[in-house]
């Protein structure tokens, strides 16, 4: 029944991306919540429930936090909406997929095999439904590809299986024109090639990932006040037909002055990015979002819990190149320089990010017979 479940969640999953096409986005959203529904049916057939209190203690920490808060932004910031209590919903839902992952550890290799064949459907289907397939936004579409990549090349899979798979999301991301995807899609490939030399700077590879995103961010910023930049972006569009500049620089440096002003404990879940920046949206950014919202507390919180699964996950695997968290954890932050995905905007990529990032949290269960 827990393999039929299995599979039952990764069928609806796979049309819950209809969810990002506007065309189909209500079918799609029925579909989202079918999978986790079915995926929650899971307890039921656990004799035993599979967690790690520190992990679960900083997740509920970063779920309480802002709850706590709640009356301070609401007083000071009038930021107390329906837009707060929804993005602590997506965190919660973020702890419940986690915690549902960690029971399947034993079933890698069967999810394996699943997330193969889904990569390859999705991928075909782009030659029906356009570059970014059925989930018809290009940016979410690559995300989901390099994280489904990640879990199969880090499977016990046949070797063909994951040179087929490289290439497959190789041509899905290089075809779907989603630039930050194709910096971490080869990122993740030099992880994966070259990891028993690698995992030896571990730490200090995932704080310069950290270090150089919250550096990028001042520093387009800089060029962009300056006019230092533009010689740059004139470069760089004339040897790749893109910008350097995508209209983030100009925001970012107003998100920037604002997180100066109250930078402990930022703004709250639910303030208006408009009243920031000229935009309505997104900061396209997930640590100036954390920084806006949360606050520095708030982005040490999230800093920590990313750090300690992937310590702990290297520490449970002896071989690197066999670890999705050690392959997903530094391309993931990298691509969220230019994405907001991981904890709020986007419930496709979160639900299968966290999903998979909790089935390999374990590695003391042996593979069941399947």
């Amino acid at each position: 029944m827990k393999l039929f479940l299995i599979l039952i969640f990764f069928i609806f999953y796979f049309f819950g991306l209809f969810n990002n096409n506007p065309e189909y986005s209500s079918m799609g959203a029925i579909f989202l919540f079918l999978s986790i529904l079915t995926v929650s049916g899971l307890i039921l057939f656990e004799k035993k429930i599979y967690y790690d209190k520190k992990i679960n203690f900083i997740m509920l920490v970063s779920i309480v936090y802002p709850l706590f808060f709640s009356i301070y932004y609401y007083l000071n910031f009038d930021t107390l909406n329906d837009k707060y209590f929804y993005l602590l919903f997506q965190l919660a839902v973020i702890y419940f997929i986690f915690n549902l992952g960690c029971q399947l550890s034993a079933y890698k290799r069967y999810i394996s095999y699943i997330i193969f064949l889904f990569m390859t459907f999705l991928v075909s289907l782009s030659f029906l439904f356009g570059k970014a397939s059925i989930v018809g936004k290009e940016n979410i579409y690559a995300s989901i590809l390099l994280i489904l990549l990640a879990f199969v090349i880090s499977s016990d899979l046949k070797k063909i299986i994951k040179i087929l798979s490289i290439i497959l999301v190789g041509f899905g991301i290089f075809f779907s024109d989603a630039r930050s995807s194709l910096v971490a899609f080869s990122v993740m490939l030099l992880l994966y090639f070259f990891s028993k030399y690698i995992i030896k700077f571990k730490r200090i590879l995932l704080f310069s990932v950290i270090a150089f995103s919250l550096f990028w961010i001042s520093y387009i910023v800089h060029l962009y006040e300056t006019g230092k930049g533009d010689s740059y972006n004139l470069l760089i569009y004339e040897l790749t037909g893109k910008q350097l500049y995508s209209g983030r620089e100009k925001m970012w440096g107003q998100f920037i002055d604002s997180i100066k002003d109250n930078p402990m404990l930022g703004y709250g879940l639910g303030v208006d990015y408009g009243s920031i920046a000229n935009i309505e949206y997104s900061t396209h950014n997930l640590y100036l979002a954390i920084l806006i919202q949360q606050g520095i507390v708030g982005l040490f919180l999230f800093i920590y819990l990313v750090y300690y699964l992937y310590i702990k996950s290297i520490k449970n695997y002896s071989n690197p190149s066999r670890n999705f968290i050690f392959l997903i954890i530094p391309v993931i932050l990298l691509q969220q320089n230019f994405e907001l995905s991981l904890t709020q905007n986007n419930l496709s990529i979160m639900v299968i990010f966290w999903f998979l990032i909790g089935i390999h949290s374990f590695s003391n269960k042996t593979d069941p017979s399947v």
